[in-house]
């Protein structure tokens, strides 16, 4: 039998640092308007946004060691590959988070559209992945 706590762990804590990266990305873009404050907002949603690329990494490789352990099971294979596939487009709201951290804000308009966008996309992945873990 395969064990899935590790991987249920790995997708919660994947979660919690989304939700601080997400919230940290907002606090910020709220805040740049204020000099030292600002300068220190962007490095700790830098600081949990790399958290969040660790864990999806992390995620990855718990993923596709419980993706071959039920490899027989034609249900839980195309689900794990779809979590794996899900998991893989999480880089891109990370890039983009990123990039607006080493930006720190400077344009508004564009910082609040790709904060936006990178929210809307773990909000859609997270209901995705949590839908597919229920599954197995």
């Amino acid at each position: 039998m395969c064990d899935f706590s590790t991987l249920r762990n790995f997708l919660i804590a994947l979660a919690v640092a989304v939700g601080w990266a997400v919230s940290s990305a907002w606090f910020s873009y709220f805040w740049r308007d204020a000099p030292i404050v600002s300068n220190i907002n962007w490095s700790i949603t830098a600081i949990a946004t790399l958290s969040v690329l660790t864990l999806l990494i992390l995620t990855l490789g718990a993923a596709s060691t419980f993706c071959s352990c039920v490899a027989a099971v034609s249900a839980c294979a195309t689900a794990c590959t779809s979590i794996r596939l899900a998991l893989t487009a999480g880089f891109v709201p990370v890039i983009v988070l990123l990039g607006v951290c080493y930006g720190m804000g400077h344009d508004a308009n564009l910082a609040l559209t790709l904060i936006y966008q990178a929210t809307a996309a773990f909000g859609a992945l997270t209901i995705y992945i949590g839908s597919l873990a229920a599954t197995l």
